[in-house]
């Protein structure tokens, strides 16, 4: 893609604020509380594994003294981290109990013992053999050929971690591939 096609340009602001202004209007019609729909902005902190597991266990917690209701009100999430990988691990298995997996249980401990599983083993050592060594390992994902880093270690750690639930594209909208 060009460098220009990146450029913020007043059409491209404009298509974005009209897109984020329909989403907020589709997010308020569609709310269970149709008065004055809450709307929880949720922002969680980076820290590693740790901070991780504390999302994760703190959206349990919030969830489950709202009877599974919380994420309805929750429109943006933001963070940085493990905090967001916690939070992002919580949402799709939200996102799997109600669309697809009916019967998945998102409160209960073996999701917080997945989200707490190490991921640096697997990432320093491909840091320290492929990175700093010659590294000749390659992947092919979507007819491109990538080589296969300390990021891609780190993603197949955190997939095997959280039983592939972020095995996914990013563009799709909620179902395994």
């Amino acid at each position: 893609m060009k460098t220009s096609e990146n450029k913020l340009t007043q059409e491209r602001y404009s298509q974005d604020y009209l897109n984020g202004k329909l989403t907020l209007e589709n997010w308020a019609k569609n709310s269970p509380d149709t008065k004055k729909p809450k709307l929880v902005l949720l922002n969680v902190s980076g820290g590693g594994v740790r901070s991780a597991l504390y999302s994760v266990k703190t959206l349990t917690v919030i969830d489950s003294a709202l009877n599974g209701t919380f994420l309805d009100h929750v429109h943006l999430i933001n963070g940085s981290s493990g905090g967001m990988i916690g939070a992002a691990y919580y949402r799709e298995l939200y996102m799997r109990s109600t669309n697809f997996q009916k019967d998945l249980q998102i409160n209960k401990d073996i999701y917080l013992k997945n989200i707490s599983k190490d991921l640096l083993n697997a990432t320093v050592f491909s840091f320290t053999v492929s990175d700093l060594l010659l590294n000749f390992q390659r992947f092919t994902y979507q007819e491109q050929s990538y080589l296969k880093d300390r990021a891609y270690a780190f993603e197949q750690q955190l997939n095997e971690n959280t039983g592939y639930v972020f095995d996914k594209s990013l563009t799709s909208t909620c179902c395994p591939n």
